[in-house]
């Protein structure tokens, strides 16, 4: 008996998802052969190796009940009285170690000849998590739920799995040979329902071992993966023990282990779209966050097509448009309400399908390339998509550029003159959302689509996605452009007094319910303050005419008119996202307390810290921030801060260097020294040392950081020094921006900045007395 080690759980949670946890083995051939212990919490009792003890194909399984746990020999589980003891690390033992585990997946092929139960854990992680993260779309594509009743208990089993695609036609493949749901999938005879970002009832019909290597293999290859890759090259080692580049004929060779299903489903309910006014039809697309509402849209003997949904949903739309109007139909237009991913996304699919251009509002025409273009871009655009496309290889983002744009593709329309393929229907620019947003409206019984410019869900809310509401929201402010067009767009909507409201996600809302929603929500839109971000958080400079910037502030001990003042230095950074300004009062004049702040810095007085472990956290950053320079000895903060005035450092120009870390790192440049009355401290080196070494120098993130330090010497009273500090700080781009700021505050302002105010303090009233 031997214990699982940390690193072997992920490889065998791992092989789990992909498989359906038909069984578990090492790499070195043992067999992590499990059981329950009867109690409240699960845990797996034991683990033989593969020479040991078990039970073949037939025996292991065949007289227990589908969701039965065996012991260590393949029979039942002990009795609560007779349970082995609680193991230490999850209840799991073997004999497998090293860190490798977690991204290699364990060797099925060595023992394919016995079934293996799972660890109650990856059954619940399986059964539980997996169905939950498909159902809400989190899943990647053609990874599906599989439900199926239990042969002997009749409870929905549910089982994560890869969908493979070959020839057409959809797989699923037992990797770990007779698992629990091969054996419930035979037992219901091969009635099961597909769950995933798009639920349906299915037929799951066996397919002879001559005919499973071509669906093995397209498995191995799924996602556009490259013959001979290092991924392929290890599913088909430790899955089916065959190389990368194996041919037909040897992965023939072991078929027979590996039951495999062709997926039928069953007269495509799921994609059947549901008439929601006269000629007008919505057929949803996912579920979840996948979820898309596509619109086939009825007018004489010719249709017309309305959005795309996401990527890869072109052979489902085009299955659900030959079930409405026959086999081989195509669309007289295929017209989009804007270009973004879940609308526009099967756009190319379908127009090389059907070889017909896409129609677009023509302001939309500039989003085409689908190239990031600031001045159209959103808050998603500036916050994850272009700090994204910086990190991103350039070779990549153009190929992907040049698989998915629709330039020379996508074609402008104008409204005026009608909609293509529409002649009883109107166009109606919404713009907000995307600069070219349009809605499309039947005047005839006040049938309005509304793309994204109103939607019956509200994705602002994450409780309101989650409970699902069915009620008139507007658009996702994330990824929405102007957050004023949209309110005017709305209220142009509104106007309309629509009686069927079909949005590009949710429900359709039909009857009085859907004026009376759209003329409330309208109200209630034009009156809520933007969410957006103000000039002060973007970085943006306010436009000419318009507010002051807001800039964030923060200060200790300083009052309302220290805080308002303009301070020598503040033109350094004329428009910082952060403004801290600190006081304290001193107990002696200008001129005792200046040669106290002037000999701060790296190597010099230090920064009158006076907390030994605050000092030697600092120090611990700096030896690990210099151990990377070859050549190099490591060096640390040297913060022993001085007990003395040293005269040496009591002359400063305009032009020094302070060092604020080992050589080569941060440092400070003095842009004003007036002995007694200022001290200005500017500097461009510091926020990139927050970053890794990998990150810091790599021009293709943009960041930048400048930060000006400010300090006044003011005498109140006669014998009394007024200190008054301040830091600016201005950053970017935003993902920087969010990781700098915190870290500036808490170690910069509310700690550092603080003890060095109070040792001057201390010192220049100590000499004094």
């Amino acid at each position: 008996m031997r214990r699982i080690k940390a690193g072997d759980l992920l490889g065998i949670l791992q092989a789990g998802l992909t498989s359906g946890w038909s069984g578990l083995a090492a790499p070195d051939g043992s067999e992590y052969r499990a059981g329950v212990v009867m109690g409240r919490s699960p845990l797996v009792s034991c683990v033989l190796p593969s020479d040991a003890k078990s039970g073949n194909l037939e025996s292991g399984m065949s007289d227990q009940s589908d969701d039965a746990v065996t012991d260590a020999a393949g029979g039942p589980a002990p009795a609560p009285d007779s349970r082995p003891a609680r193991p230490k690390i999850l209840g799991v033992r073997a004999g497998q170690s090293g860190l490798g585990r977690f991204v290699r997946p364990v060797d099925y092929a060595r023992s394919r000849d016995r079934y293996r139960p799972p660890p109650d854990l990856y059954r619940w992680l399986n059964h539980r998590l997996g169905p939950a993260a498909t159902s809400l779309g989190l899943s990647p594509r053609d990874v599906i739920a599989l439900e199926v009743p239990g042969r002997r208990s009749g409870v929905i089993r549910r089982t994560v799995m890869v969908r493979a695609v070959c020839d057409g036609e959809h797989y699923v493949v037992a990797l770990a040979g007779e698992s629990d749901w091969v054996r419930n999938v035979r037992a219901a005879g091969g009635q099961v329902v597909i769950g995933g970002r798009l639920r349906r009832a299915a037929r799951l019909a066996e397919v002879p071992p001559q005919q499973r290597a071509p669906v093995i293999r397209a498995y191995l290859l799924r996602w556009g993966r490259r013959a001979g890759s290092r991924a392929v090259a290890r599913e088909a080692r430790y899955y089916f023990g065959v190389s990368a580049d194996a041919s037909l004929a040897e992965i023939q060779g072991v078929v027979e282990h590996y039951p495999v299903f062709r997926i039928e489903y069953a007269g495509e309910p799921g994609t059947r779209p549901q008439e929601i006014a006269p000629g007008v039809y919505r057929l949803e697309t996912g579920r979840g966050l996948s979820e898309a509402n596509v619109y086939l849209v009825r007018s004489g003997p010719a249709w017309v097509l309305i959005d795309t949904a996401w990527p890869h949903r072109g052979q489902l739309i085009r299955s659900a448009a030959e079930s409405l109007f026959g086999t081989g139909t195509r669309p007289a237009a295929i017209l989009l309400t804007h270009i973004h991913p879940d609308h526009s996304g099967s756009a190319l699919e379908l127009a090389r399908l059907w070889n017909l251009p896409v129609h677009v509002h023509p302001s939309e025409l500039p989003l085409a390339p689908g190239r990031y273009l600031p001045q159209y871009g959103n808050p998603l655009d500036r916050w994850l998509v272009a700090p994204m496309l910086r990190l991103m290889p350039r070779r990549k983002v153009e190929a992907s550029l040049a698989r998915n744009s629709l330039e020379g593709t996508a074609m402008a329309f104008d409204p005026a003159a009608g909609v293509p393929g529409l002649p009883d229907w109107q166009a109606v620019p919404t713009p907000g959302h995307t600069p070219g947003h349009v809605a499309f409206f039947r005047s005839s019984d006040r049938v309005l689509i509304t793309g994204d410019a109103v939607l019956t869900i509200n994705l602002n809310s994450v409780p309101g996605l989650l409970a699902g509401k069915h009620r008139v929201s507007g658009p996702p402010y994330i990824s929405t452009w102007s957050w004023p067009a949209a309110k005017q767009s709305v209220a142009a909507l509104a106007r309309l007094r629509p009686e069927v409201l079909a949005c590009g996600h949710g429900r359709p809302m039909t009857g009085a319910q859907a004026a009376a929603s759209m003329a409330s929500f309208s109200g209630r839109f034009s009156q809520q303050p933007s969410p957006s971000r103000s000039p002060a958080k973007t970085g943006r400079a306010p436009a000419p005419g318009g507010p002051a910037r807001q800039t964030r502030r923060v200060s200790w001990t300083a009052t309302d008119q220290e805080r308002a003042m303009p301070l020598p230095g503040d033109d350094l950074v004329p428009s910082p996202m952060v403004q801290a300004t600190h006081a304290v009062t001193i107990n002696a004049p200008p001129q005792q307390v200046w040669p106290w702040l002037v000999q701060t810095g790296q190597g010099r007085a230090g920064f009158y810290s006076d907390s030994p472990f605050w000092d030697r956290s600092v120090d611990w950053y700096y030896r690990r921030l210099s151990r990377g320079r070859p050549g190099k000895a490591t060096v640390g903060y040297q913060v022993a801060a001085d007990e003395r005035i040293v005269p040496a450092w009591q002359n400063p120009r305009v032009g020094d260097i302070i060092a604020d870390g080992p050589p080569g790192t941060a440092y400070y440049v003095v842009r004003q020294a007036e002995p007694g009355k200022s001290w200005v401290l500017f500097t461009d080196t510091h926020l990139r040392y927050l970053l890794p070494a990998r990150l810091r120098g790599n021009p293709r993130l943009g960041i930048f950081g400048e930060l000006s330090d400010s300090t006044v010497l003011t005498e109140p009273e006669p014998g009394t020094t007024r200190v008054i500090r301040r830091m600016r700080l201005r950053c970017g781009p935003w993902p920087f921006r969010a990781y700098v700021v915190p870290i500036v505050l808490v170690w910069g302002e509310a700690i550092t900045a603080r003890n060095l105010l109070r040792g001057v303090k201390r010192r220049t009233e100590a000499t004094r007395r």
